[in-house]
């Protein structure tokens, strides 16, 4: 059954940006094509996307595809990225930056298990590698349309024909799903694409360098039927070739302002001292005890990460002992939650 929520989003939402930070790394793209009416997307499917899920979504791009249009969840938008991928006309399949990832049977059955490998490692490996590009998210919302500004970086020199497509995608969907009793909580669904064509802008035909960034402006109207609450931006780059679109690089961004339980709360950090030489410790002071363990991570002024570090949710304050390897200049100091939210970010300055 479709739930509408009939809401002025301008009232929830009357603004909301969060720093176009670029970071310089890898996210793989793990799609599952399913369908509502699918029993063994609701069987061994299911629980092997939620295997999936568990071990590694808050490292990946992870959504569900339903491209069939007598899926309930159907949305033109995925049969659009469907064409994007390799195309396979058995459901489920599990994909990685577009490649089917299924490891099947001689008779046409499918191994579960080693399908779980392939993906594991396609994933793992794709964190190991160091981007070509990548992209930053920052958003507002005006009644029901979402405005969303990106800013793409190139980390490596680079010729071709390259593109950005925006999406959005909703999560904890409630739908019937066959072989599942009962309504079932579908995790990402995706639901539009900011373009009319799928594969997003151009962002450039041609040389690029290393450094170069491009700034792009993007609108999704927002259906009533999707919960505000539960909506996540992502985007893809994709390099064309041969009349084919390859997946280069994926970046998300979980909805914001009203949303995460962190932010409805006002938690506030605190950087002290906010200016230090390279080697020396730093604090950082939050007002609150946090609901499960979060991470603060350190961009330079080009958005490459330097420094990590987890937070256990019992923590107020966390002290960065080494910088040694931050040189002079400005970095930004971002506070996530366990799911990947941004909740703070301030700047720091290491001195000469």
């Amino acid at each position: 059954m479709k739930k509408i929520y009939y809401l002025v989003l301008s009232a929830i939402f009357p603004f909301m940006s969060m720093a176009q930070y670029v970071a310089e790394e890898q996210t793989p793209l793990m799609v599952k094509k399913t369908a509502t009416w699918c029993n063994p997307c609701g069987t061994w499917g299911w629980e092997l996307f939620g295997e999936i899920w568990d071990e590694r979504e808050s490292e990946s791009v992870i959504l569900e595809m339903h491209n069939s249009s007598s899926s309930y969840l159907y949305a033109p938008a995925a049969l659009d990225f469907y064409g994007l991928h390799e195309s396979r006309s058995s459901t489920p399949v599990f994909y990685v930056n577009t490649i089917n990832e299924v490891e099947y049977s001689s008779g046409g059955g499918i191994f579960t298990g080693a399908t779980k490998t392939n993906v594991i490692d396609a994933i793992d490996s794709t964190r190991a590698t160091s981007p070509i590009a990548n992209a930053g998210i920052s958003y507002s919302v005006n009644n029901n349309t979402l405005n969303i500004d990106t800013k793409t970086r190139f980390f490596q020199n680079a010729s071709g024909e390259y593109y950005l497509g925006v999406y959005l995608a909703e999560n904890n969907v409630e739908e019937q799903q066959n072989g599942i009793s009962g309504t079932a909580t579908h995790k990402r669904i995706m639901r539009a694409s900011a373009e009319p064509s799928i594969e997003g802008v151009m962002l450039v035909d041609g040389s690029v360098s290393s450094g170069d960034e491009f700034t792009n402006t993007h609108q999704i109207t927002l259906d009533a039927g999707w919960n505000p609450d539960n909506l996540y931006v992502f985007t893809v780059i994709w390099k064309k070739v041969n009349n084919k679109f390859n997946y280069v690089n994926a970046s998300k961004q979980k909805w914001g302002a009203g949303v995460d339980e962190h932010a409805k709360n006002n938690v506030a950090m605190k950087i002290y001292p906010n200016a230090i030489r390279s080697g020396e410790s730093f604090n950082i002071a939050l007002n609150q005890v946090l609901e499960g363990d979060s991470k603060i991570t350190i961009y330079d002024q080009i958005g490459k990460k330097v420094k990590s570090v987890d937070v256990a949710s019992s923590s107020k304050t966390i002290k960065i002992e080494d910088t040694s390897g931050m040189n002079k200049g400005l970095y930004f100091v971002q506070l996530t939650s366990e799911n990947g939210q941004i909740l703070k970010s301030m700047k720091l300055v290491v001195k000469g």
